[in-house]
């Protein structure tokens, strides 16, 4: 009996109850993992590791202790190995599917075991032959056994990592062998799976007409509008042999609350969107898609509303019930809500003793001015602001009315199929056309001026620098390329300067970004880690570089690596359905033509270096430059 196989079922469903747990009411644990298989060299383990809540550190380890021994003496349930083989055999069917289209870099770490540890490296279609020949001969008899070999006190070790922190309670080692003790000999009760009756179906007896469509041969992409104000965009293609890509958007966003509200709302599309649909859990969704490559998420952020899904052919409709009842039927769970918010807090909890976060969470208030947006939410802001009502309040009124999101569908898929698939799904989706859905200035705007600023903090003997040059500007699809390539030259002559000339670094960030929302504005960028005592000449070179560029462009080697870079990337992008829907998005907001995304080499002929010249001259701009700079605090200044 394939050893492997069956190891990887236990670990599977073992991580299964344990996100259960995490969702219980009042659970002690954050986050948690399980896995059994290769430790050191030819050693072998078990392992459970959990992020635990500080003030339940002894109720943590109690409740994976204690999960634990319920595994060894119930074992798992028919329905969850029923469950979990049907997701093993069909990822290995997907990769089968896909063989062929598949990126080379899935495939680096099975290469890297396989020359280091002789580890076989079979291939799509012998992999998935041999789930399907040995997934069902394998029992739940077979998975049980394992946790009875290996779920011993023989062997056992329990590190618990904490920081040092003044009024934290660490249990001692005394404490926590008495905890063992006590759960080796307690009565636990087997687990009950409560999923069997649930299903994901609704009933729609009408269907949504499209109003009008054209059609773009050149790109062969089909474009619909439907009577309640749906936008869809569709491009059938065999870039992926069996994926589809779903990209939905809308203007608007959290930038319609109020202040007073703001926290809700910011966090409200991934709340609701965890919290699951038609009084299925999120979790219980989760479990119902084992098996089916299908994955739908909605979202909220600043300006938009958002979906992001993917799916096969066969379970697009589903995709699209699921869509369909993300609008209508959205759930409130307590508990998810619960879980979610307590790792927020667990997450912001210790910022203020994290360097490299107290470092970027100082930059995001100076850049921002300290808006109230601009900023990392707080601990105290999570605790007392974040509440589940508001959230889904929020979420409902932005998901009220469909009308204005333009969903793109790039992918595998029947052209027929899917247009009856949208007036059935979306084109019955509520709507309420006499408001057009749009976002709101909400008055956040880059500092200006000239800004030096020292942070101490950490003892660490590092330095980390980072170099902010803001502006405005008349905002094109044109200047914003400037200012991506500009980044890109940068980036360059950095690396050849402070890393391979001056051995100052081990790497150079720098990028060139620009928007239009909510203001028209760009950034250059400068980052960088190095000892404390060699900053001041690295930033005084940094300075060098870019004075070297505003005088002289760049040369005719950097010109044509860059134009290379770009022309290849597009080459490449164009062979995927994201790059697709990307671009396809960019055209619909922009109103430019998408045959364009043919033309990569477009915009590209009259980048030279008096190109260079002109954009460092432009956006290099002395008059709003912010250097921020992380110090130890025990560095003798």
């Amino acid at each position: 009996m394939p050893v492997f196989c069956i190891r990887s079922l236990f670990s599977g469903m073992l991580k299964e109850r344990l996100a259960e747990i995490e969702l219980e009411k009042n659970t002690p644990i954050l986050s948690s993992t399980a896995g059994l298989g290769s430790f050191l060299a030819d050693k072998e383990s078990f392992y459970v590791r959990g992020i635990l809540k500080e003030n339940q550190i002894e109720e943590g380890v109690s409740v994976l202790l204690r999960e634990n021994i319920r595994i060894k003496k119930h074992g798992f349930t028919e329905t969850e190995l029923k469950r979990y083989k049907a997701f093993l055999l069909n990822n290995a069917l997907l990769f089968e599917k896909e063989k062929g289209k598949i990126p080379s870099k899935y495939y680096v770490e099975e290469l890297i075991d396989n020359f280091t540890y002789s580890d076989p490296f079979p291939g799509e279609s012998f992999r998935y032959n041999f789930y399907k020949e040995i997934l069902p001969s394998i029992t739940l008899a077979d998975i049980n056994k394992l946790g009875k070999e290996w779920v011993v006190s023989k062997g056992l070790s329990i590190i618990l990592k904490a920081p040092e922190k003044e009024g934290l309670d660490i249990p001692s080692e005394g404490t926590i062998k008495q905890l063992l003790s006590k759960i080796e000999t307690e009565s636990i009760e087997p687990y009950i799976d409560s999923l069997a009756k649930k299903e994901i179906a609704i009933t729609i007896d009408k269907e949504g007409e499209i109003i009008d469509s054209s059609y773009n041969k050149k790109i062969n992409v089909s474009k619909w509008k439907l009577e309640n104000g749906i936008t869809i965009i569709a491009k059938p293609t065999t870039l992926q042999n069996d994926l589809i890509s779903l990209s939905g958007f809308r203007p608007g966003g959290s930038s319609l609350a109020a202040d007073s509200i703001y926290v809700s709302a910011r966090n409200a599309g991934s709340i609701i969107g965890s919290s699951g649909i038609l009084n299925i859990s999120g979790l219980e969704l989760e479990k119902l898609n084992m098996g089916k490559t299908i994955s739908l998420t909605p979202f909220i952020n600043f300006y938009e509303e958002l979906f992001s899904g993917s799916s096969t052919a066969e379970e697009l409709e589903r995709m699209l019930t699921m869509l369909h009842l993300y609008f209508t039927n959205p759930n409130k769970d307590i508990l998810q809500f619960e879980a979610d918010k307590q790792r927020m807090i667990a997450g912001t909890k210790n910022d203020s003793l994290n360097p490299d976060t107290v470092f970027d969470n100082e930059i995001s208030r100076i850049m921002t001015n300290n808006h109230l947006r601009g900023i990392p939410i707080t601990e105290k802001q999570i605790e007392n602001e974040l509440n589940l009502d508001t959230a889904f309040d929020f979420y409902k009124n932005r998901f009220s009315s469909a009308n204005g999101f333009t969903f793109i569908f790039v992918g595998s898929f029947d052209l027929q199929k899917l247009k009856e698939l949208s007036k059935k799904y979306l084109g019955t989706l509520p709507s309420n056309q006499t408001e057009k859905s749009d976002w709101k200035d909400i008055g956040l705007r880059r500092i200006t001026g000239v800004h030096k600023n020292t942070i101490l903090k950490g003892n660490e003997n590092k330095s980390k620098v980072d170099i902010r040059y803001t502006g405005t500007l008349d905002y094109t699809l044109e200047k914003e390329l400037s200012i991506s390539l500009l980044g890109d030259l940068l980036k360059i002559k950095l690396t050849e300067e402070l890393r391979e000339s001056m051995s100052g670094v081990y790497g150079v960030q720098a990028s060139g970004y620009s928007t239009d929302t909510p203001y028209n504005w760009y950034r250059m960028h400068i980052r960088f880690t190095c000892a404390p005592e060699n900053r001041d000449v690295l930033i005084n070179k940094v300075h060098e570089v870019i004075a070297d560029i505003k005088k002289k462009g760049a040369s005719e080697k950097d010109v044509k690596k860059i134009i290379e870079t770009r022309i290849n990337r597009a080459k490449d992008g164009l062979k995927y359905n994201q790059y697709w829907s990307s671009k396809l998005k960019s055209a619909e907001i922009y109103n430019w033509n998408p045959e364009d995304i043919l033309d990569y080499k477009k915009n590209l002929e009259k980048v030279d270096s008096n190109y260079f010249k002109k954009a460092a001259n432009t956006y290099f701009n002395n008059d709003n430059y912010v250097e921020t700079i992380l110090i130890p605090e025990n560095l003798n200044q």
